[in-house]
């Protein structure tokens, strides 16, 4: 069974704000302003996907000026109190509209960054109407996000509304903050109502922009397509819907509900907010490609942005730290070279990896479609439909969940076109030519390696120098002649960077041969036997490596060539260090703990 983590890791964000709160008060010591705003930055986006996933939310979304705020108010009855319809650019944050069963008036709530005697807090606060709508047309001080509480109309339960998205603007860099929290609300949010008017449905250049829109946030999903002040139009309603359908594409069995032409009025609004009603209970669910880009968004919010952030606070800890000596500053540079190295490679395999499952999916999708066809439809399986009545449900659901698995193991199923990105990104840090193109696939398990080519001939890395494969020796060894650690100095800052490419080529090793590094084939659960039995097996079934002599394996060797000896301890293996590289001389190494275990953070 899946863990729940597993499926929903926002269920993760509150103690992950928690522990940045208190990085939010320690960095006042570090005397670096600069560093204060992208940490609120990121908690502001954290605190928006964890709102986001602990309420079911509607965004409201669409260009500046077409109407979003005033649709909000009438669809609530509200008038100037709380918000203000706003010509042209308006708010600058979301706007949380939840649903409450207790209220019979609307409540605005601030949420707030707040220094506290124990650091710093996140904090709701009630406001009167004046500095809620300051807050939301001009931010004030440590805000965070806003929210409106009001009575219950469209929704059963608690923790249920709309959200309020500022209008969707191209990103440059004087809107870029609150542009790119816009952007990361309309994906996290579970379906979505996009506000346009009849200016622009009658633009081609405003079209486009709704179509990009639609290609960047919305393919896979049905937005609820909202035309406003369309309240004295009396013909050419059609013709606007249509527009619409044609820009979102919108199928015309979908049409009545999806698109809803709205506009200010008592009487005008009892025609189309039964449709809007109407449409919500249709289309308020989350697809599958939806929730698929919440991950992602949350993805790059964690992997990229948050460690960029903590890279940036090491690094002017260190500046800014008492001097540990000319050692302890070498250390110091290696480790956040080694970072920025295993950053960039994290995300490279990220790119490739996803690259890789769509396109196995888009052939496995095809795959059970053409099976599908074949096997259900067309004249030929006319026999088969009066037979269906005497089939339970369980049997259908069972061939139809068969015919998916069989379409996803089409052919030798994932593991080729896996092997084949973690080779393209490996090939491309460590400069050898790449495996499936240099190799074809063989039982021979050195070319499949594609450390040998067709013809035999000895693929090498340019990026692992001589000087550089003895720099890796120095780094992972306790004991080094010195002679040796002068020649180390060439190319050293440029060895680490190779490091987490090192690790990554080792897992293509591992994909390759799991059985070989302690894996099981079938469950990918480590044996049991732990980092002895894998090192008797590494040693043994990868002793064909010596022929090739490769800097690729002397490389790996230097860096991952460690065992638990029979007392505990880190010792060497000189055996496998010969069997790995051909060396008759045993050129063995040590590598401590903490090298191993960024070595796996690396490719982690």
């Amino acid at each position: 069974m899946k863990k729940l983590s597993n499926l929903t890791p926002e269920v993760m964000l509150s103690r992950l704000i928690k522990r940045l709160l208190k990085l939010r008060g320690a960095i006042c010591y570090l005397e670096t302003p600069n560093l204060y705003l992208p940490l609120t930055d990121i908690l502001k986006k954290l605190l928006v996907a964890k709102l986001l996933h602990d309420n079911f939310v509607v965004a409201i979304a669409g260009e500046q000026g077409s109407g979003k705020t005033t649709f909000l108010k009438e669809i609530y009855d509200l008038d100037d109190t709380w918000l203000l319809g706003n010509a042209g650019r308006g708010e600058h944050s979301p706007l949380l509209v939840i649903e409450n069963e207790n209220l019979t008036q609307p409540k605005g709530v601030l949420t707030k960054l707040i220094e506290a005697e124990s650091g710093f807090e996140i904090q709701d606060s009630d406001v009167d109407p004046e500095t809620f709508k300051k807050a939301l047309k001009n931010g004030i001080d440590d805000q965070m996000i806003s929210k409106l509480y009001v009575p219950l109309r469209y929704f059963h339960g608690e923790n249920k509304g709309f959200l309020l998205l500022p209008g969707y603007e191209k990103v440059n860099k004087e809107n870029s903050s609150w542009q790119e929290l816009m952007r990361q609300a309309l994906i996290g949010s579970a379906v979505s109502v996009v506000v346009t008017d009849k200016t622009r449905m009658a633009n081609n250049q405003q079209q486009e922009i709704l179509r990009d829109m639609q290609r960047q946030h919305f393919s896979g999903a049905k937005p609820m397509i909202v035309i406003s002040k369309t309240e004295n139009e009396i013909h050419g309603l059609d013709e606007l819907r249509k527009t619409a359908a044609d820009v979102f594409e919108i199928s015309e069995m979908e049409l009545t509900n999806r698109v809803i032409c709205s506009g200010t009025g008592k009487e005008y609004k009892e025609i189309w907010l039964p449709e809007f009603k109407k449409g919500l209970d249709h289309f308020c669910s989350i697809s599958d490609a939806a929730r698929s880009r919440q991950l992602d968004e949350l993805k790059k919010i964690l992997y990229e942005e948050l460690l960029e952030i903590v890279h940036n606070i090491e690094d002017a800890k260190r500046e800014q730290s008492i001097d540990g000596g000319e050692k302890s500053a070498d250390v110091e540079r290696l480790l956040a070279r080694f970072d920025k190295a295993a950053k960039k490679l994290r995300k490279e395999y990220g790119t490739a990896l996803d690259v890789a499952l769509n396109g196995h999916a888009k052939d496995a999708e095809q795959h059970g479609i053409d099976n599908y066809i074949s096997e259900e439809e067309g004249a030929k399986n006319w026999y088969k439909r009066p037979l269906r009545v005497f089939e339970s449900s369980g049997e259908i659901e069972k061939g139809r969940i068969q015919r998916i698995d069989n379409a996803w193991r089409i052919g030798n199923g994932f593991a080729p076109k896996y092997l084949e990105a973690i080779g393209n990104v490996t090939e491309k840090q460590l400069n050898f030519s790449s495996p499936l193109a240099k190799a074809s696939i063989t039982s021979d398990t050195r070319k499949l390696l594609g450390y040998v080519n067709d013809d035999n001939v000895l693929v090498e890395s340019k990026a692992l120098t001589p000087d550089k494969l003895l720099n890796l020796q120095v780094l992972f060894s306790h004991e080094r002649e010195k002679d040796d650690e002068t020649k180390s100095n060439k190319d050293f800052q440029q060895t680490v960077d190779l490091i987490p490419a090192l690790g990554l080529e080792f897992t293509r090793i591992a994909a390759i041969f799991p059985s070989s590094v302690g894996v099981d084939v079938q469950t990918l659960n480590p044996n049991t036997d732990g980092m002895i039995g894998a090192a008797g097996r590494i040693e043994k079934n990868f002793g064909f490596l010596k022929d090739t002599h490769s800097n690729i394996i002397k490389g790996i060797a230097a860096v991952l060539a460690v065992d638990f000896s029979a007392d505990g301890k880190i010792d060497t293996i000189p055996a496998l260090i010969d069997a790995l590289t051909g060396s008759a001389t045993g050129t063995a190494t040590t590598t401590t703990t903490a090298a191993s275990a960024s070595v796996v953070h690396a490719v982690a």
